[in-house]
């Protein structure tokens, strides 16, 4: 707006200049010089004031409609993934493994591993860890003496995936992993009394 209001300041004064100029080369009286500039300053002024009350409103509407546009793209958010909500396939044991989290206590205490994150979200089929990575048998690899992190970051067990590029690298994000103890006893269902 202050641009505005210099561009028409500077029109004005090119206009009265402009004037005078012009009334010196064809030689009139200085009132008559003075009246005939403050008639096409007037009238410039509201030229321009039009122009810009114009270009307020073509901004405004542009606006407006971009509101309306951005409030249908997120009723059209909401209606799809209410749709896919509703779409969603049911969580199948034997074809994306376990649903309850394995927690693991041994060598660290509560970390926790879900099927259905790498299987269903992910797309990975179980042959992609059993029995390469992980035996089928549950607790089987934490008896393990290599089921360490130092294993993992060198491409053993989690870490043959969770390298940085198939998966975020598992020496990042640790909380997503490494629930505790106390996350340990709530996926156990037990309260906190029961570890004291």
């Amino acid at each position: 707006m202050k641009n505005i209001q210099l561009a028409i300041i500077a029109l004005i004064l090119s206009i009265s200049v402009s004037t005078l100029l012009y009334a010196e080369e064809t030689a009139e009286t200085p009132e008559q010089t003075a009246a005939e500039a403050t008639i096409d300053t007037e009238e410039a002024t509201e030229e321009i004031e039009a122009e810009t009350e114009e270009k307020e409103e073509i901004e405004a509407e542009a606006e407006e409609e971009e509101v309306e546009a951005d409030a249908e793209e997120t009723e059209e958010d909401v209606e799809e993934a209410e749709e896919e909500g509703e779409e969603e396939e049911e969580y199948d044991e034997d074809t994306y493994g376990p649903e309850a989290p394995i927690i693991w206590m041994h060598p660290v205490k509560g970390v926790a591993f879900l099927h259905k994150i790498h299987t269903m979200d992910a797309g990975l089929d179980c042959d992609a860890c059993h029995d390469d990575l992980f035996e089928m048998e549950a607790g089987a690899a934490e008896e393990k003496d290599d089921f360490v992190m130092e294993t993992i970051y060198e491409g053993g067990y989690c870490g043959a995936c969770h390298d940085g590029d198939s998966a975020f690298a598992a020496n990042t994000q640790c909380a997503t992993c490494h629930i505790g103890v106390m996350g340990a006893m709530r996926e156990n269902g037990e309260t906190e009394e029961a570890g004291h």
